[in-house]
């Protein structure tokens, strides 16, 4: 099926996401999977869930979320659940939603001027890829290739 009603209670997010509200806990899909078989509940507090974590996609199981801090130096991940992962990064002029297929380990994030890549076993980021021009936020995984628009001479 291509097309679907909205559910009801149910939130649309960037990147093709969704959640509902269940017993006052939030669960998150994929727009394309059922919520009752495939939806990840969210047991975190919302102490834990601080307002600037965003939602941002699942990979294996696990909501992924950001978190962008001034004073950061290095980009990091951790735990904050079995099923929820904090991925903090440094400020930059954006930040690309982060691109993580179940088939891989792998998460890859464009910040600014840099390519970003974490190990979804570990939680260690591997070594940046640095580009000499900006990239703006337009980017793909497919068979192992990543793939984005980068601002040129400022054209």
């Amino acid at each position: 099926q291509i097309l679907r009603e909205q559910l009801d209670n149910e939130d649309v997010h960037c990147g093709a996401m969704c959640s509902q509200l269940r017993n006052g806990k939030k669960c998150v899909y994929r727009m394309g999977e059922d919520p009752e078989k495939d939806g990840v509940l969210i047991d975190a507090s919302k102490d834990d869930l601080h307002v600037r974590m965003v939602f941002k996609c699942i990979h294996r199981g696990k909501a992924l979320f950001t978190k962008v801090r001034k004073n950061l130096d290095r980009p990091f991940a951790r735990k904050l659940s079995p099923k929820i992962i904090v991925i903090e990064l440094p400020l930059s002029n954006s930040v690309v939603w982060p691109h993580a297929n179940d088939s891989s380990s792998l998460a890859y994030f464009a910040t600014g001027m840099k390519l970003r890549v974490l190990d979804l076993d570990t939680l260690e980021f591997l070594p940046d890829l640095s580009f000499g021009e900006y990239a703006d936020g337009k980017a793909m995984v497919r068979r192992e290739v990543y793939s984005l628009k980068a601002v040129i001479d400022g054209t």
